[in-house]
């Protein structure tokens, strides 16, 4: 039986959600795949040629911020048809005004931005949660994207740091609501993706996990989808769960390593 996935929030090859496109296309998963906009359409289209087989792969336009409900009441009907079943969800969505980010700080942020933040970042995934679920198949997973800056004080993080706390706080409770299905959230180290250029000084956050970090090195696109891919297809006890894949960066506590630690 083919499965079939969800996955919302591909903007260019460097995205996440399209790391665990590829990722769940070595499994022959039937994939349906959101860009954000028009803007985004060549890029998708661009993006499914790339792939030697193109069946398996359907892009579709989906705004989170308005067109979540018509998504599934229209879009995914006439891609999928009435009875299909999804096997797995994957929602890699975030987004802060610029004024709250590169341009500004968390006390600074005005209620428009904060609350703007927490729509695309936060709510979109529990929308995506009520309107998913009656297609998914028993035991499927929805897996969201979220960061250490969730429940660390990470410089210039700014109001992305509460939009990801609401996140993980959505996971842990929608875990209880949907006993049918697994929810769970994967917090990657820092990737240089789309969304990263917003942060200040972002190549500072990387030199530092990677120096820190137990591994010594910074994950990739394809580390986080191994893991995605695992907690959604594999994962069969685990659900209402933040799992890391950061190198270990999370646990680490105190003053940088020193070299005689090594020996």
């Amino acid at each position: 039986m083919t499965r079939t996935a969800l996955v919302l929030g591909v903007a260019n090859k460097r995205s996440i959600a399209w790391a665990c496109i590829e990722s769940l296309l070595e499994k022959d998963f039937k994939i349906v795949f959101t860009y954000q906009s028009d803007r985004f359409a060549k890029t998708a289209e661009n993006l499914i040629s790339s792939k030697s087989s193109t069946a398996s792969l359907v892009a579709v336009s989906c705004n989170v911020e308005h067109e979540i409900p018509e998504l599934f009441d229209q879009r995914l009907t006439k891609i999928l048809g009435e009875s299909a079943k999804i096997d797995a969800v994957i929602h890699s969505v975030a987004y802060a005004p610029p004024d709250a980010m590169k341009d500004g700080t968390l006390l600074g942020t005005s209620r428009e931005s904060f609350l703007k933040a927490h729509d695309i970042s936060s709510y979109s995934f529990l929308e995506l949660a009520r309107y998913a679920t009656p297609w998914m198949r028993h035991g499927a997973s929805l897996t969201t994207l979220s960061y250490l800056g969730a429940v660390r004080a990470i410089p210039n993080y700014n109001v992305m740091g509460p939009a990801k706390a609401s996140l993980e706080s959505l996971v842990r409770g929608l875990a209880i609501e949907l006993p049918d299905f697994r929810v769970n959230a994967i917090s990657s180290g820092p990737l240089n993706t789309l969304a990263a250029r917003g942060i200040n000084r972002f190549s500072d956050i990387r030199s530092e996990v990677e120096e820190r970090s137990p591994l010594r090195k910074l994950v990739t696109p394809e580390d986080v989808a191994k893991t995605i891919r695992f907690v959604a297809t594999e994962a069969d006890g685990i659900t209402g769960q933040t799992i890391y894949v950061d190198g270990g960066y999370s646990v680490v506590a105190g003053p940088p390593f020193l070299n005689e630690m090594q020996g």
